[in-house]
């Protein structure tokens, strides 16, 4: 599983948008 958003559209690189919506993902999951 990608834990990024750029991972799953195939960016070499992550922008911060990418890193936050990450990060409110994983803390949903972990609720």
């Amino acid at each position: 599983m990608a834990w990024t958003i750029a991972d799953l559209r195939g960016a070499e690189l992550p922008t911060s948008q990418d890193v936050l919506a990450a990060l409110n993902f994983r803390q949903r999951g972990a609720l």
